[in-house]
């Protein structure tokens, strides 16, 4: 008995051949009882080596790094960008929602009043009735950083429309600058989109640097037609 490759009649497993109950030059593989010549199956066992041998050499070559998509170079946290859900209890402002919602020829829009006097319900208030989709940002003490806040605006920006992938690079680059690229990039992104959006930045008294305030205010400049940045 010898061990030889079952190639020849189709298979990919080690079959058992006999030799000596077929003719010279002819042997039947026990498992199946089909003849296979001498032949084909030499043929088969150079096939299968050339096939192991192409594989090895595969296996020898670099393999490539797979090219991550453009995105956040940080974990984002979600509830930064979902606004509160409106309460049921809570006192409805018609009037201050009817002046906001006429306001679209101001490219931005300041809401000013102490803690707890219901700056954030308003926009949520807002929103629900604005025929708009609204971007929003919930700012916090590292929001200081611009490029965190530019992350979260391109973020929440990106679920109204689609901001190009160089945008999301230049924010992951520890090289762009963030006045010659950065801000740049985001404010052309920004210009040049069609949908109409409002972008609410919530909590903007924790901004105390100067550089994300210019960056916002470069931001305004570039608002395109219909669109709309609150700061609360």
């Amino acid at each position: 008995r010898r061990v030889a490759e079952d190639s020849c009649l189709g298979g990919q497993w080690l079959g058992l051949y006999q030799i000596g109950r077929e003719p010279p030059g002819r042997m039947r593989s026990k498992r199946r009882g089909r003849v296979c010549s001498l032949k084909k199956l030499a043929n088969a066992r150079w096939a299968l080596v050339t096939i192991d041998q192409t594989a090895r050499a595969a296996e020898s070559l670099p393999r490539r790094e797979p090219v991550p998509s453009a995105g956040p170079a940080f974990e984002l946290l979600e509830s930064k960008l979902r606004g509160p859900v409106p309460r049921r209890a809570g006192v409805p402002r018609k009037g201050l929602v009817r002046r906001l919602t006429s306001s679209q020829e101001a490219p931005i829009v300041a809401v000013f009043a102490g803690p707890g006097y219901g700056k954030t319900t308003l926009i949520t208030q807002w929103a629900d009735a604005e025929q708009r989709p609204f971007a929003w940002v919930s700012l916090d003490e590292r929001d200081n950083d611009p490029v965190v806040l530019l992350t979260y605006i391109a973020a929440a920006l990106d679920r109204v429309e689609q901001i190009p992938p160089g945008v999301f690079e230049s924010l992951s680059s520890p090289g762009a600058g963030i006045e010659t690229v950065i801000v740049p990039r985001l404010a052309a992104a920004l210009s040049m989109m069609t949908t109409p959006f409002v972008l609410a930045l919530d909590d903007v008294h924790v901004l105390r640097d100067r550089a994300p305030l210019d960056a916002i205010a470069t931001l305004v400049s570039h608002l395109p037609a219909g669109s709309q940045i609150i700061l609360a």
